[in-house]
């Protein structure tokens, strides 16, 4: 940009059009701005038995997501309810988890912490309540 005004290619930049100096700075951009893995989530991406190919825009949209949620997830968590320390610990997580309805998915996934005791004998209750209810 020359004194305030912008290029004509600029301008196409800028609006998403394509030129060979955007086409290729953007493909070095994209694997400079990832913190995650692309060969990891391709990976997870492959687990599933729908995906046959994945290509190279979708895998740095999905990683990019997934980047921007755990960062939200985290940054949520902390503000909500870290109290007064300043870490993020599990437990901050578990409670955002189970308290958005949003985020419903990751409620087995991210359980609230319980001893093995307490495990125990909710596991005994909800057995009792079944057998109760096979009963009647």
């Amino acid at each position: 940009m020359v004194s305030g005004k912008m290029s004509a290619e600029e301008k196409k930049q800028s609006l998403g059009g394509s030129s060979s100096n955007a086409a290729n700075s953007q493909s070095v951009r994209t694997r400079a701005d990832l913190i995650l893995p692309q060969s990891k989530v391709k990976m997870i991406m492959k687990s599933s038995p729908e995906i046959e190919h994945i290509g190279h825009d979708a895998l740095y949209l999905i990683t990019k997501a997934t980047e921007l949620f755990i960062d939200h997830a985290a940054s949520k968590s902390f503000s909500t309810f870290s109290g007064k320390g300043n870490s993020l610990q599990y437990r901050n997580l578990a409670e955002l988890v189970q308290k958005n309805d949003n985020l419903d998915f990751l409620k087995d996934i991210i359980p609230y912490k319980t001893t093995a005791r307490a495990a125990l004998q909710e596991m005994a209750k909800q057995t009792a309540v079944l057998n109760k209810e096979v009963l009647e």
